[in-house]
């Protein structure tokens, strides 16, 4: 009986200390709030920007633009703009987004860092343009192929620049990881699937819509007006035109070129190429330039080697 005694205290301590240290564990990990959704943080390196659509006035202490797409800019004019993630009010909770029946938000990989980013700093920080190839590819526009693009390099987000198609997935990932590799202010990545839903509606929530975005994307059956770099073969070789119209024609355009591809200061979200998503099996998302019947910002990826058709785009993490 009096061992009995004993084997129940031991056994309580030890599930008492089990306890204990689970408790320790997670305030040891509990992130710690830094920003908010309407004063987002700019991490060291980088400097606001104002734009038509989207100014960093601050009214009653906050942003009073923080949700139309604020822009932040490095030392090398590279632009990104701030996702809030407003969980309280605009519920980007995972409920909300899974009603909108794009992806099963239950399936879509997550990573700690990108967790990380929306508890402590309210949102993050996505390029505003599609990765434009290095400077050292921008005077190239012939005989483009994978021979001339798949390769490791610094991607720029700025506008007006040959978009980086031709190139595969996993040198893709190396490109966005490194583009910020020597700072101590930022980390730098491909999108995550979970960072593309959020995106879409938060963009959505400002009218856009999503799912049929011929309106406001780059397809190959729908007419805009356009001035910058093009591509009638799909990307082989580009040329410059002023108020270009783009008629019912298969055209990859330059980054960021015509402001009726933007939505909430990001360009080419949709259409134009489709891009890497960093995932357990390499989705992309957005249509691209020779589709005819998908217009959605969701998508399925064909292949992971060097294609016309797909591009990618770098998301931040601030450390």
């Amino acid at each position: 009986m009096k061992k009995k005694v004993i084997f129940s205290v031991i056994f309580v301590l030890i599930i008492l200390s089990i306890i204990v240290a689970i408790i320790l564990l997670k305030e040891n990990n509990k992130v710690e709030s830094i920003s908010k959704y309407n004063n987002p943080i700019v991490p060291e390196g980088f400097h606001k920007v104002d734009t038509e659509n989207a100014k960093w006035e601050m009214v009653n202490g906050e942003v009073a633009d923080w949700n139309k797409g604020l822009v932040i800019e490095d030392d090398l004019g590279n632009q990104f703009v701030w996702v809030p993630m407003d969980l309280a009010n605009i519920h980007y909770d995972e409920e909300s987004i899974k009603d909108k029946d794009v992806y099963d938000i239950n399936n879509l990989d997550k990573t700690i860092e990108e967790e990380n980013q929306i508890l402590k700093y309210g949102g993050f920080y996505v390029a505003r343009y599609e990765a434009g190839v290095p400077n050292e590819l921008q005077e190239i526009l012939s005989n483009i192929d994978e021979n001339t693009n798949n390769i490791l390099g610094i991607p720029v987000s700025k506008a007006g620049i040959r978009p980086w198609n031709y190139i595969s997935y996993s040198n893709a990932l190396k490109n966005a990881q490194n583009m910020y590799k020597d700072s101590t202010s930022v980390k730098s990545g491909l999108l995550t699937q979970r960072q593309v839903q959020a995106i879409g509606y938060w963009i959505s929530q400002a009218g856009y819509d999503v799912e049929n975005a011929k309106e406001w994307g780059n397809y190959s059956n729908v007419n805009f007006s356009f001035t910058g770099l093009y591509s009638e073969d799909h990307g082989k070789t580009y040329q410059y035109a002023e108020n270009k119209d783009k008629k019912i024609y298969n055209m990859i355009l330059g980054t960021g070129i015509t402001e009726r591809n933007m939505a909430n200061n990001i360009y080419d979200f949709v259409g134009n190429l489709q891009e890497y998503l960093y995932a357990r099996n390499c989705d992309a998302f957005g249509g691209y330039y020779d589709n005819v019947s998908f217009y959605s910002y969701g998508a399925l990826l064909s292949s992971l080697t060097p294609n016309n058709q797909t591009g990618f785009r770098v998301v931040l993490y601030i450390e």
